[in-house]
């Protein structure tokens, strides 16, 4: 009877022992998840301020612009399947189906947009 005691409370111990590791592995996860969300935005912020960054001199400009255009536009490969003709029949038919989301239509700017808003 003792044996079976002391056999249950090893099983007990080891259960709990196996929880404290799963617990400790899944923060360890969720821990990276954000560092790695956190990286991954500050990137991405980085590289929308490299597509709007313009400089004084005219070689720095051409510099910038060179290397805006490579970053902001589509591969290749997007254009040759049509990739910028969807996109733009989506944000369009998007627009169109969801006319309170008219604020963030980036066609529609300054004078135009509060036309559009009066017509509505």
């Amino acid at each position: 009877m003792a044996a079976q005691l002391h056999h249950n409370r090893r099983l007990k111990d080891r259960a709990i022992c196996s929880d404290s590791v799963l617990l400790l592995l899944g923060l360890l996860f969720a821990l990276i998840g954000v560092v790695l969300v956190i990286i991954g935005a500050v990137k991405l912020h980085a590289a929308n301020e490299k597509c709007g960054q313009v400089e004084p001199s005219s070689t720095a400009k051409k510099r910038v612009s060179v290397a805006s255009s490579q970053l902001c536009r589509f591969s290749d490969e997007a254009v040759r399947v049509g990739l910028p003709a969807l996109l733009e029949e989506v944000k369009t038919a998007y627009f169109t189906h969801n006319p309170n989301n008219v604020a963030w239509n980036p066609d529609l700017i300054g004078q135009e947009m509060t036309e559009y808003v009066k017509t509505r």
